[in-house]
């Protein structure tokens, strides 16, 4: 297992304004006592969840726990079907115009509810003859370990899915066009390929590489119908890459930056970087705007107003 545990980081800048020659931030470690220094100083405690939009903080795949930053865990037991949603994903269904929403009965399952299920009578072949498609969007790249599906329980023995695919596709778009096959501005490497199944629950691992997309084809049954009471998706382990970004840091007077550095816990083959911008402006992007002299554009200036700004950033790899 490896993972990246951080308990703060510290900027120490030297403000020729302030009352103190020296400023110390610390984003965390909030139940640690203030450096201790000879020479005065002002120190600035902040907390990791001290971060906003507007401000352009943000924190991607991370865990606040007690004090301290971590990439978020996937535990083995939590079904992440019915989290896809809130974690940034979706959940859509392959129509033959491309991917569209679920409607009521397809929802029947994810509703963590074993009693309901979608029937795959043929009804939803409509447009696409004699194939059933969802498409699972996790919203990032994750290490997912299987997937699991099965009817109500009094139809173990009469409506398992005869025929089926499951796909997977890593969110990489430099890989994109070089996959198995494609499917609407998608493509995919096929994992499993069923074609006589006989089982009614299908427990499936999954390759052990990060996976951002799955997609399940059903085909219709040649002898009755089969039904799906849950779909599940299950993970395990640290998600391969996580972000931490600070809250712009306005020190309201030019400052020179001095020392940056973590405090933390880092095991063999995790990776962490940090780094951090300076400059007049919270905003890093640069704007251009078409002078309408041919192709011509130039920069579009935005009015300073601000002084000296420090964002810092802290990348999490596992």
């Amino acid at each position: 297992m490896k993972y990246y545990l951080a308990s703060f980081a510290v900027v120490v800048l030297d403000i020729s304004s302030s009352a103190f020659g020296l400023t110390i931030y610390r984003i965390g470690g909030a139940d640690q006592p203030p450096p201790t220094l000879e020479a005065p100083y002002e120190f600035m405690q902040l907390d990791w969840d001290e971060f906003e939009a507007s401000s352009r903080g943000n924190a991607y795949l991370v865990e606040l726990d007690d004090g301290f930053l971590r990439p978020q865990l996937l535990d083995p037991n939590v079904n992440l079907t019915p989290l896809i949603n809130n974690r940034g994903g979706r959940i859509s269904n392959v129509m033959w115009s491309g991917w569209m929403a679920l409607n009521d009965n397809e929802g029947l399952m994810f509703d963590q509810d074993p009693n309901t299920s979608f029937l795959g009578d043929g009804q939803f072949a409509n447009h696409w003859p004699f194939i059933k498609g969802l498409f699972f969007d996790l919203g990032a790249p994750l290490p997912l370990e299987r997937v699991r599906f099965y009817p109500r329980e009094h139809h173990l023995d009469d409506r398992f899915v005869e025929t089926f695919k499951i796909s997977i596709n890593d969110g990489d778009p430099l890989k994109d066009g070089t996959r198995e096959f494609g499917l609407f501005n998608f493509d995919f490497d096929i994992v499993h390929d069923v074609i006589e199944n006989t089982e009614a629950v299908i427990d499936l691992k999954l390759p052990p590489v990060p996976i951002r997309i799955i997609l399940f084809h059903a085909a219709e049954n040649e002898r009755g119908i089969w039904e799906i009471a849950e779909f599940e998706i299950y993970g395990k382990g640290f998600v391969p890459v996580a972000r931490y970004v600070s809250n712009v840091i306005d020190l309201g007077a030019p400052a020179s930056l001095g020392q940056l550095t973590w405090a933390g816990q880092q095991d063999e083959g995790a990776k962490i970087e940090l780094s951090t911008r300076s400059g007049v402006d919270d905003d890093p992007n640069i704007y251009r705007r078409r002078t309408f002299r041919g192709d011509e554009r130039t920069i579009f200036d935005i009015p300073f107003q601000h002084t000296v700004h420090s964002l810092g950033v802290i990348f999490l790899h596992v």
